[in-house]
């Protein structure tokens, strides 16, 4: 029991750098989002148009030195989501403040190993790693959603996430003490092999998360600057406009997107949920892109068959590898057995016949 926190600490310090690179990435995203939060930022005074009606009459109010905030509820440079979406944009501003406070907690953590080389540093940046995933997921939904089913939707996916990952961890911990990276079963090359996945598979969720992030904060098409009939200030413009369906797409497939590169993160020691979290990253992205940087169907359309035409060139790269290295496999061995003479009886099992 003594040795466990030692393993813990060799695991997490062997995989700093990663860990550092994503710290850096979450706390730069979440520091961008703070001072430029979704819904846009207000460009003029305003908020009082209705106690000033046209043809009402109104006394000539005396003209102070310095106005009151008062007078102008809405004032050049505040954000718009305050006025419209109170509830979500506050609980988005505490959720990635606390983001990104904890973004830096870990990576001073991670960049001096005497002060996590311990119980209770490595306790403390566990904490900060989980709160700062916590963080980030309710910022992602208070401020990428505007209605209750999107924000249920996206709920569910990070509850299906860490309900996966605590279950995972149970039967992977249950009745046996193996380290998660101690793999003494395996032979050299595939621990070597299994180690560049991890790295490979790490870098591609750490630079998914931000940009997944920073996309559903800021959708494509911007968010609407006043509120009119039939839609509110800060809303996306895609949402109310003639494209609803691709803001949707785009939505769903950056929320999947962003979820997976989560869950990729937390799952780095299973090997049978990586390649799903992998493909459904991979996929979410894709369709992301395809939705939200398109207007018309034929560029659409175009984007989806690119997206096919890559996905099966690689189905058929693998099938064809598969096939040519059987292939390549038998020819070598005859190839072999006809240069060694293997078919043919060893040279002192010849009978002389005179």
């Amino acid at each position: 029991m003594a040795t466990e926190p030692t393993e813990d600490i060799e695991f997490l310090w062997k995989w700093r750098k990663y860990l550092l690179l994503l710290a850096t990435l979450v706390a730069s995203v979440t520091y961008v989002a703070g001072l430029n939060p979704p819904g846009g930022i207000r460009s003029e005074d305003g908020g009082n148009e209705p106690e000033y009606r046209a043809g009402a009459v109104h006394p000539h109010p005396p003209a102070p030195a310095a106005p009151a905030p008062a007078v102008y509820p809405f004032r050049v440079g505040d954000p718009v989501l305050v006025h419209t979406y109170s509830r979500r944009y506050t609980a988005f501003f505490y959720s990635n403040a606390t983001a990104f406070v904890a973004s830096l907690v870990v990576i001073m953590f991670l960049l001096d190993r005497r002060i996590s080389g311990n119980r209770v540093g490595l306790t403390v940046l566990r904490s900060a790693m989980l709160l700062d995933l916590l963080a980030l997921m309710a910022a992602f939904a208070a401020g990428s959603c505007r209605n209750v089913f999107a924000s249920i939707y996206v709920s569910a996916l990070f509850g299906l996430v860490f309900a996966y990952v605590a279950v995972h961890v149970y039967a992977e911990t249950r009745g046996k003490k193996i380290p998660v990276d101690s793999c003494a079963w395996r032979s050299p090359e595939e621990e070597k092999r299994l180690k560049e996945r991890r790295k490979f598979l790490l870098l591609l969720a750490t630079f998914a998360t931000p940009l997944t992030y920073g996309a559903g904060l800021a959708p494509p098409g911007g968010f609407w600057s006043e509120t009119r009939p039939g839609h509110r200030a800060g809303a996306p413009l895609l949402h109310d406009g003639p494209y609803k369906i691709r803001y949707h797409a785009f939505f769903y497939a950056n929320a999947n997107s962003f979820v997976a590169s989560l869950a990729i993160i937390m799952l780095l020691a299973s090997s049978y949920a990586l390649p799903v979290c992998v493909l459904v990253e991979l996929l979410g992205l894709m369709a992301a892109y395809a939705a939200g940087s398109c207007r018309w169907i034929t560029t659409t359309v175009y984007i989806i068959f690119l997206v096919g035409a890559v996905f099966l060139y690689i189905l058929l790269q693998v099938v064809i590898a598969g096939h040519t290295k059987g292939m390549f496999t038998k020819c070598r061995r005859r190839i072999c057995r006809i240069l060694t003479c293997a078919d043919l009886p060893p040279p002192d099992t010849y009978v002389n016949v005179i």
